[in-house]
């Protein structure tokens, strides 16, 4: 499947603002299961590389056979110097050359250039600092989210759209920053809509969205949103009527991600008609969801965001009415 680029609606970034970034990116705790932060060095995978003396992030990505794609295009849009400055500290998340296969790379310089920025993050972020749900913001002011699979010993990164790319090779170091290798192109702009289409785990929810068209609400970048999105167990287990008033109970008129919320009890309103509230519960085993039938799940996914908001996987479907039991 081919993935096409928009134009964005701001100017390009001016990457000269981050020349005086010289230390790390301080990221703030989640409440999840695991609030300590993770070492993800794991193996040959996570092994810190060496760097020959002076080598840059644009000299590691360019001595890589498997980033030549990339170079290509960090070339094209004016973006090696930037790469090269030693006054400019980053963390690149580097694409490898299949991973460009399934995307129509863009002809014009900004949009190319809003595209490869996006996988760039001011200050050095080693492995070894990633946490799950972090929500890192790159040179275009748009985050990527961080995912952390401790079983696997396997590191991805959301988009905005809800896709995916994986961590294939982790602390390609250099005098600038450091390289993590990924396995997918990372895209920006994208909407709630669109994290709901793409996480195959959510085709469920994704298909009662568009039947009821409030995917259309989710596709709308004025918005301001926060979806509680129930995976397709939650929705096969559910035994009420998914209906619209349903779907729009699991919406909030506000952008609330995991670092927002306090710990114990935060109740909250949702988009049905009646307003009905669901209670989020932050504590230091996770965070779950309440209905107002004090029915509980668990949020598995924290802070996918988007441009309008941002999406909250849940092992729930939620309900502000009664919902039959199994034997009814």
């Amino acid at each position: 499947k081919n993935f096409y680029f928009n134009s964005p609606n701001f100017l390009p970034l001016l990457l000269r603002s981050f020349s005086r970034l010289s230390t790390p990116l301080k990221f703030q705790p989640t409440y999840h299961q695991s609030v300590t932060m993770i070492n993800i060095i794991i193996g040959s995978l996570f092994a810190y590389a060496t760097y020959s003396q002076g080598q840059t992030v644009a000299d590691v990505i360019a001595s890589r056979p498997e980033l030549s794609t990339l170079y290509g295009a960090l070339q094209t849009a004016g973006l090696v110097s930037v790469l090269n400055d030693t006054k400019n500290v980053l963390t690149v998340l580097a694409p490898v050359n299949d991973a460009f296969k399934g995307v129509v790379v863009p002809n014009q310089v900004p949009v190319l250039q809003n595209l490869l920025e996006y996988h760039v993050v001011a200050g050095k972020v080693p492995s070894s600092a990633l946490k799950e749900a972090e929500v890192v913001p790159t040179l275009i002011k748009q985050t990527v989210t961080v995912a952390l699979r401790e079983q696997e010993q396997e590191v991805f990164f959301f988009d905005s759209n809800g896709r995916r790319g994986k961590v294939i090779k982790a602390n390609l170091e250099a005098s600038n920053g450091i390289v993590h290798e990924i396995d997918n192109v990372l895209l920006p702009n994208g909407t709630l809509a669109n994290i709901t289409a793409n996480i195959p785990a959510l085709s469920a929810l994704n298909g009662a969205l568009v039947s009821t068209g409030l995917d259309k609400v989710l596709a709308d970048p004025t918005q301001n949103l926060t979806l509680f999105a129930p995976t397709n167990e939650s929705v096969a287990d559910f035994k009420g009527t998914i209906n619209q008033n349903l779907l729009l109970y699991h919406v909030v008129d506000a952008e609330i991600f995991s670092t927002d919320l306090k710990e114990g009890d935060n109740v909250v309103p949702t988009l049905d008609q009646d307003k009905d509230e669901i209670d989020v519960i932050a504590n230091q085993t996770g965070v779950y969801v309440e209905d107002k039938e004090k029915r509980e799940g668990r949020v598995i996914q924290a802070n996918i965001a988007g441009v309008n908001g941002v999406v909250h996987v849940i092992n729930i479907v939620l309900s502000p009415v009664p919902v039959p039991s199994e034997a009814e």
